[in-house]
């Protein structure tokens, strides 16, 4: 996926990428995939059922329940993956 690519500080804002003063523009699939997997359901108000909050995540013990959650809201934003599996508490993304 090509658009323009954000950048997040040590604060953890996050704003828009510049090269030479304008907007950068790239591969942005992995940071695409950020946003869903961090953000909520209804935080984007062009798709207000895509989000998965993987914040919530934490100590659940339903893992079957997240990594549909997972593959779903990739799908709905046009990202293909393989599978999501989980070691020594790292998600892994397959693709």
């Amino acid at each position: 996926m090509k658009g323009i690519r954000l950048i997040q500080d040590d604060s953890g804002a996050v704003d828009i990428e510049l090269d030479g003063g304008t907007m950068a523009t790239g591969e942005t699939q992995f940071q695409e995939e950020y946003l869903v997997l961090a953000s909520q359901k209804g935080e984007w108000k062009e798709h207000p059922l895509v989000g998965v909050g993987v914040a919530d995540m934490v100590g659940d013990e339903d893992l079957r329940y997240w990594k549909r959650e997972i593959m779903e809201n990739l799908a709905r934003v046009g990202i293909k993956i393989k599978g999501v599996s989980l070691n020594n508490g790292q998600l892994e993304i397959k693709h």
